[in-house]
């Protein structure tokens, strides 16, 4: 079954990859070009032309030769207007009432930035007198006009794409490898507790390192400075916490789930309350994780985003189903290793690539005052360093607390002194991570700012790291980093779907099921993945065809709003005697309608959120405790008070 399974799956990755090919050249499009009698051009991938002959206008998208109607740019709708030509040889661009008569010369194209649309000539053939005009639109004008509209000097070509099946085939087979060590739940969702520390740790940093905070970062700190530096640093004041306060009863108490704790402690519709909150929430976030670095990675290769959002889906099913929680920890390595060492060769080519190298970069990041790191201010609705920090440093204690997406980390190790070295990992690696990635998004900033003509002012600031990835680092290399951000969106999902999965098995069927066989729950915590995985992709699908982003959004707000009233659900566990069941439900939907209040009628920072939830959580639970009666719940090694010694 599992042979089956692996070679019906590579076979669809394959398929995938060869519709990207196909997305280059499209058959159809040219027997529309030979019908037409018009002279072919010859048409880079990802760069667009428009050609008139013989009467009729002809737009070339992305190596595809479309009839003119809407101008397109990879498969994406880029500039909804209308080009026809006239019989002096002009066209006509109707974009938002608005019209621009220009020259009709071999070799033009169309390019756009945020709200603005620029027609130019180029091409080998650039016999335009007049070869730029621009169209402008509502919207922002771009930030420099001296970037103007600029050529791609490259693509993502067959070499990356190659580098990318080859990942995408090494991550199959690793799911394959480990399969034959898959022979119940604990190997499934724990890893028959071998895994080592370093590994533990290491996966607990890509967890939380998703594809667009590898993006986001960058692209943060290009637009602004290092503001959000300490906020980063805050898990090294979260770890001694986790590991002195919180990791000794996850691994003294034996669970495989971190919710089974809360029916321990308090009863069971509080561990209700737990699981249902973090499926949401782990469900949620899984769409969003996949959805954004799929447009932007779409954008940078060129490959169709319902391709990219399949190939990652897919590849994910299969190794999550076949490896479990082991092939899943083994691929995070992975990623972190291909990450890490391809943002600092970025880092590196840029150094090489600026007048002054490193030194150029820091003067230059000087005078544009890019290293700002502190607002001393008492405002709570600014980016003041105690918001930054005290914010941070709430916001880490809930998912190294309360998500069973990093706690089932902690206990995949031997025991808890290995499980308290995976932490310190984590943090450790923060460190120099940070730095690497804060200084690429400055590097960013000196690089395009001292060579304006290489950066497409049609790429939108979030995706200007893998932008730079693609144009500027080697054929191969630049295949190999965008294969580890494919993998970064990719594990978000592995370990999203592993650990639903976990929790449906154990805090759900096992719970009201009367006796499962082993057998039988290993083989539905299988089916339970593969079931999460296309539920996943299909709302992804649904996404990126429909305005259901925004709906998706709120759904992501609603949820979100419980992150904090989680965290302090455990909190009352551990340092309240007093607390029980009734108590903590309405603290935690307390902090849940606070925060609510909070983002709709106050300025307060976001840094925030998470601290309003788990305070209000926390302080209403206890109070309402003490003023309900109820029958006090044997509480031995449940608390800080009464845990028991090793």
């Amino acid at each position: 079954m599992k042979r089956w399974l692996f070679i019906f799956f590579s076979v669809m990755v394959l398929h995938c990859l060869l519709l990207c090919s196909d997305s280059v050249t499209s058959d159809a499009a040219m027997q529309f070009f030979e019908r037409q009698a018009l002279p072919e051009l010859s048409v880079p991938f990802g760069i667009s032309y428009l050609y008139a002959g013989g009467g009729n206008t002809l737009l070339v998208a992305g190596g595809v030769h479309l009839p003119s109607s809407r101008f397109e740019r990879r498969g994406e709708t880029w500039m909804d207007s209308v080009l026809v030509s006239d019989k002096e040889g002009y066209a006509s661009v109707w974009d938002s009432g608005s019209r621009l008569k220009f020259p009709l010369v071999q070799g033009m194209s169309i390019s756009t930035y945020e709200g603005s649309g620029r027609i130019h000539g180029r091409g080998e053939e650039q016999m335009s007198s007049n070869p730029s005009a621009e169209i402008h639109r509502k919207g922002k004008t771009p930030k420099d006009p001296a970037m103007g509209a600029v050529e791609k000097n490259g693509y993502f070509g067959f070499i990356n794409y190659a580098v990318l099946f080859a990942y995408f085939a090494g991550l199959i087979g690793l799911g394959y490898y480990f399969s034959k060590r898959e022979t119940s739940t604990d190997d499934f969702f724990l890893a028959g507790r071998r895994m080592p520390w370093w590994a533990a740790g290491l996966s607990i940093y890509s967890t939380q390192l998703s594809a667009i905070t590898y993006m986001a970062i960058p692209a943060k700190v290009y637009e602004t400075d290092w503001v959000y530096f300490p906020a980063n640093q805050c898990i090294v004041l979260v770890a001694p916490v986790i590991v002195f306060v919180f990791l000794p009863f996850y691994r003294r108490l034996n669970l495989v789930t971190v919710y089974e704790y809360l029916e321990k402690r308090f009863n069971l519709a509080v561990r209700l309350f737990g699981t249902c909150a973090y499926m949401l929430m782990q469900m949620g976030r899984m769409a969003v994780v996949l959805f954004l670095p799929a447009i932007a990675l779409s954008t940078i290769t060129g490959i169709n985003i319902y391709i990219a959002i399949l190939m990652m889906g897919i590849v994910a099913i299969v190794y999550t189903v076949l490896g479990g929680i082991e092939a899943v920890i083994w691929t995070d390595v992975i990623q972190t290793v291909v990450l890490l060492g391809g943002a600092f060769l970025a880092f590196l080519v840029i150094c090489l690539n600026v007048e002054g190298g490193f030194l150029g970069i820091i003067s230059i990041g000087m005078e544009n005052h890019k290293f700002h790191m502190i607002n001393w201010s008492g405002d709570w609705t600014t980016t003041a360093v105690w918001v930054v920090v005290f914010g941070h440093f709430m916001t880490h204690l809930v998912p190294y607390t309360s998500d069973q997406t990093v706690v089932q980390r902690y206990l995949t190790t031997k025991d808890e002194k290995q499980a308290a070295k995976s932490i310190w990992t984590n943090a450790v690696i923060t460190i120099p991570s940070s730095l690497i990635f804060f200084g690429i998004g400055t590097a960013l900033f000196v690089f395009y700012k001292t060579h304006p003509s290489l950066l497409d002012p049609s790429i939108e600031t979030d995706a200007v790291f893998p932008y730079f990835i693609v144009q500027e680092l080697p054929v191969g290399i630049s295949g190999l980093v965008i294969s580890g951000l494919f993998a970064a969106a990719m594990s978000s999902l592995d370990s999203g779907m592993n650990s639903i999965s976990a929790v449906f098995i154990n805090d759900l069927y096992r719970r009201f099921k009367a006796n499962p066989s082993e057998k039988a729950c290993f083989n539905l915590a299988r089916f339970v993945t593969v079931v999460l995985g296309v539920v996943t992709i299909g709302v992804v699908f649904f996404m990126a065809s429909t305005e259901i982003k925004s709906l998706w959004d709120t759904f992501i707000k609603i949820i979100g709003l419980f992150g904090g009233s989680m965290a302090g659900l455990f909190m009352l566990g551990f340092f309240t005697r007093r607390a029980h069941g009734a108590g903590t439900l309405i603290g935690a939907i307390s902090g849940a309608t606070t925060l609510f209040l909070v983002q709709r009628f106050t300025n307060i920072s976001f840094f925030l959120y998470s601290a309003v939830g788990i305070i209000t959580c926390v302080l209403v639970g206890y109070l309402a405790s003490i003023l309900i009666p109820a029958k006090q719940r044997p509480i031995d090694g449940m608390t800080i008070y009464t845990l028991r010694k090793r």
